[in-house]
C-alpha cells in the first residue's frame, strides 16, 4: 500500500470538475504546474490542478469539501482534490494548505494530539476562530524524538491523518495549524511550507481565512 501521504497532491479529482465556476475570474487561466517534491523521501508524482485565478490577486471559490466553504483565494494557489469530498488540497510551489474532516472527532482531541505527540514540538495553542466557529491555532515542527515510524523511506515523521491521501509533518516543513468546529463537524487546517517560506505562506493563509465563509 502507498504511504498515505506519498507527496500529498496525487491528484484524482480536479476541484473545477467538483465545484461550481468561480465567483470572479477573468480572462483565461495560467497553465498547470507540476508539483515539486518537499522531500528527498518522497517519490516524484506529478500533480494535475487548475489554476484558481488569472489576472486577478484573489478569486472567490466555493467549495463542494466536506464542510462546503467560499474564499478568496490567491492567484497562484493551485487547487487540487481527490474522490473523497474529506480532504482537500491547494499548493503552491512546495507550499501546501489542507482542509481535512477526518482525525480526532473534537477539537479538544485535536489540542490534546498536537501538544501531547512526542515526535513534534508545538507552540502554545491560541484561540481562534474562523468565520464564528471556535477553535484554536499553533505551530508545529519535528522534535529530536520523531522517527520515521509510518513515514515513507528513511526520513524522520509524524502522520497526523492517515486517511485518504493523508498529512504528515515533516523534517524542515513547518506546519501551522488552525482546528475549528463548524457546527459539530472538526476541520482540520493546516499550511505547510519550507523553513524559510514558512513566515510569508501563513500570512497568505491568514488573509485568505480571513475571506472564509462557511456554508454548512
Amino acid at each position: 500500500m502507498r504511504h498515505p501521504n506519498a507527496l500529498r497532491l496525487v491528484v484524482v479529482l480536479s476541484l473545477v470538475a467538483a465545484c461550481g465556476q468561480p465567483v470572479a475570474t477573468t480572462q483565461t487561466s495560467s497553465p498547470t504546474t507540476t508539483l515539486a517534491a518537499t522531500t528527498t523521501e518522497r517519490p516524484p508524482t506529478t500533480s494535475t490542478t487548475e489554476p484558481v485565478s488569472t489576472t486577478q490577486a484573489t478569486a472567490v471559490r466555493a467549495f463542494d469539501f466536506d464542510v462546503p466553504f467560499t474564499a478568496a483565494i490567491p492567484a497562484e494557489w493551485r487547487i487540487a482534490s481527490e474522490s473523497s469530498r474529506r480532504i482537500l488540497y491547494l499548493e503552491r510551489g512546495s507550499s501546501i494548505i489542507v482542509f481535512s474532516t477526518y482525525g480526532p472527532e473534537t477539537v479538544e482531541e485535536w489540542r490534546t494530539t498536537l501538544t501531547g505527540e512526542a515526535g513534534l514540538v508545538s507552540s502554545e495553542p491560541t484561540e481562534a476562530p474562523i468565520d464564528g466557529a471556535a477553535g484554536f491555532w499553533l505551530d508545529v515542527s519535528l522534535s529530536e524524538e520523531a522517527t520515521n515510524e509510518g513515514c515513507f523511506g528513511t526520513d524522520p515523521c509524524v502522520v497526523l491523518i492517515s486517511d485518504a491521501q493523508g498529512w504528515v509533518v515533516f523534517e524542515g516543513f513547518p506546519n501551522r495549524i488552525w482546528v475549528v468546529d463548524v457546527e459539530g463537524e472538526v476541520v482540520f487546517i493546516a499550511a505547510e511550507a519550507a523553513e524559510g517560506q514558512f513566515a510569508d505562506v501563513v500570512a497568505e493563509v491568514e488573509a485568505l481565512l480571513a475571506t472564509l465563509t462557511w456554508n454548512p
